[in-house]
Order: C-alpha cells, then structure tokens, then sequence
C-alpha cells in the first residue's frame, strides 16, 4: 500500500456509492508473418510451422508483459494485433546498395480509429542482411530471444494506449489531503500497475449549460484493502488509481459532487508491470524448447 496507506481509504469509504463492476480484460488476437523474401525463400514450406512456433512465443511474452490485455493467436476477436517480419521500410530505396535492415512492425487493427502502425523492434542491422538465414530452428531462436528483449512498454504507448481497459471507475475525493482517485474494476493482481505507469481517466462532468470532458492522468496506485470489514468489501483489492495534483483542469473535479462525476473510459497510456508479482522469469531452456528439432543448414 503506498505511504497514504490506511487513512486514505478509511475517509473514502463513506463516499462509496456503487460498486465499479467487474471488468474483464480486453481481448486482442495476436498474428505473425515473415514478409521479408529472402527468408521467406530460404525457409520455404518450412515458413508456416515457424510462423506458428514465433507466434505461441510472442503471445506468451505479450501476456507477460503487457498484464492488462489477454492475448491469443486465435481468431474472432474485433481487436487484432499483426505482427510482421520485414524490411524496416518497404517500398523505399536501400539505404546501402542491396543491404536492408530488417525487424518487427506491428499494426493494431479494430480499435475505433486509424492507428499508425509502429516500427516496433530491430532483428538483424543492415550489414548482416546477406548472412546466413540459417535452420528454422536457429532463426527461431534468434526471433525468439529478440522478443524476449523487446520494448513492450512502446507497444503500449504506440498502439495499446488506444484501446479501453474499462468504461466506469469509481469517484472519490478526499479535499483535506488534496486527493482524487478513482477505483477502476480490476485487482492489482489482474493488471499489475507499478510506479511509473500512467492510467488516463475519460470523463464527463454534465452542468446546466453543457457538458464538460476532460481526460486526467493518475501515475500513483494502491490497492483498496479497508482496515476492518465494515467497508465495501466486494472492492477489496481492487486497484486506487490517484490523480496526478499537477495536471490541468485538476481544480474542476474538486468543485462537484463524486455521483456529477460520469466515467466513460480507462486507458493505460504507460506501462511498467510489476515484475516481481507479476512476471516470472523465462528460462533460455523454454525458449530453446520451442524450436526443438532437427532441419539442415540453409
């Protein structure tokens, strides 16, 4: 619990109203492709059952770390991410005669509006492009231990932060300790939320001549644990996100009652997961594991 600890919570606990339903996380499909044609002609028939293998490893890292998403390669799903092994900008001129560099790009299809997609990952620079491609189970590997040392937190910023984790969270204000937070439907242990990620607040505040919207930033978190059980406690362990005191328009939320205060959407603009709880280490011994097998030189 963070240093506003107990007394926080036992003054909010009278300004409960109704509980901030159960959300469930939101669903994303996951898709992997090797575009980049020198590999594809060195794999061959071989390509499919490698694409398969990256995309179970790259589903696993993604709910790992990226805990407010739940992640699967099947299908169905209105949220899909496309993940792409490719020239790092097709369609324009090598920058070194026929030497490209190649990497990830990522899209993310179905969230509501036109997302750019995103340059995501670097595999091999521009001077190792004319190297051996190697076994699938060597190139595997490498992918493999590139998404393992990948930057996750620019997924979310670039493309995760578009997409809605909630659409209600709980009010409350504490104006003697200068404090606004919102409890939002989802346990720490569910989205694991650690100091320097930042939760945006979609909100609606309606007055006697028009309504008035504004997002509001919230970078500090703990959990909603009341001392005692005479408080809310169908809540308990749900996460407090706090609002950040510096922000513009902060002032507006202390001047209305909790029940004028209308939350649209929740949406993590940042991430840092909380490792220790969180994210178990991954042996080399399982990544190898997924690329086990024989196959000749290529």
């Amino acid at each position: 619990m963070s240093t506003y600890g107990v007394l926080v919570i036992t003054v909010w606990l009278a300004a409960l109203g109704a509980a901030a339903r159960c959300a469930e996380r939101p669903r994303v499909g996951v898709s992997f492709e090797i575009v980049e044609p020198r590999y594809q002609a060195s794999l061959g028939s071989q390509r499919a059952s490698l694409e398969a293998g990256v995309l179970s490893a790259l589903t696993e890292q993604l709910n790992r770390r990226i805990r407010f998403i739940a992640f699967d390669g099947g299908g169905g799903h209105p949220l899909r991410l496309l993940v792409r092994l490719q020239r790092k900008a097709l369609g324009d001129p090598p920058p070194r005669g026929p030497l490209w560099e190649t990497g990830f790009a990522a899209r993310l299809e179905g969230a509501g509006s036109e997302i750019e997609p995103v340059y995501w990952l670097r595999f091999r620079p521009e001077e190792r492009y004319l190297e051996r491609v190697g076994t699938p189970e060597e190139l595997g590997v490498e992918i493999t231990q590139k998404l393992r040392e990948a930057d996750y937190p620019a997924l979310v910023r670039h493309l995760f932060s578009k997409v809605a984790i909630a659409d209600s969270a709980q009010f409350l204000k504490e104006p003697a300790l200068e404090l606004i937070g919102w409890i939002i439907p989802y346990k720490q242990s569910e989205i694991c939320l650690d100091s320097g990620s930042v939760v945006t607040i979609q909100t609606e505040i309606p007055t006697t001549l028009f309504t008035l919207k504004r997002d509001y930033k919230a970078n500090e978190f703990t959990e909603f644990n009341p001392p005692d059980t005479t408080g809310r406690q169908d809540l308990r362990e749900h996460v407090i996100c706090i609002a950040d005191r510096e922000q513009e328009n902060i002032a507006d939320l202390n001047r209305v009652e909790p029940s004028a205060v209308q939350v649209k959407a929740v949406r993590v603009i940042e991430y840092r997961p909380n490792d220790a709880a969180c994210n178990p280490s991954i042996s080399p011994v399982d990544v190898a594991a997924e690329f086990a097998g024989g196959g000749g030189q290529r």
